[in-house]
């Protein structure tokens, strides 16, 4: 398509088979403006601030991927399922992380249900997972 501004625009299709050639001409007007349309490469949008504990249930330190920080850093906060904080981990922007949620001494957290919170100043996600007996 030319880059035109025209309100009186018509579609024109014409088909070739073996020798023949037949033509179709749209019958109403219509307009193509610069501005409207779609761009060839647009930007991506931004990934969305989210965490995921994998793989759920575990036996062992299950793994946490981080996605969405665009700059700052925030904190990953696990609550049992009484609403005890069990764990806090401080997590850092600069791409998608993941790490192992474990205690002190590399020991899995007690089997049970947990929540696990991202808190930043951008804003809160959040995820469930249950971690069973080692």
């Amino acid at each position: 398509m030319p880059q035109a501004n025209s309100t009186t625009c018509r579609l024109r299709i014409t088909a070739t088979a073996g020798g023949e050639t037949s033509q179709y001409i749209s019958p109403g007007d219509f307009s193509i403006l610069q501005g409207v349309g779609v761009e060839a490469n647009p930007p991506a949008p931004p990934t969305p601030l989210s965490v995921a504990v994998f793989p759920n249930p575990c036996t062992f330190p299950p793994a946490v991927r981080v996605e969405g920080m665009a700059s700052g850093s925030g904190e990953l906060q696990v609550y049992d399922l009484s609403g005890r904080m069990v764990l806090r981990i401080p997590v850092h922007s600069r791409g998608p992380h993941e790490f192992f949620l474990q205690r002190e001494g590399g020991a899995p957290l007690p089997a049970g249900v947990y929540a696990a919170v991202l808190k930043t100043a951008a804003g809160t996600a959040g995820t469930m997972f249950v971690q069973l007996g080692n």
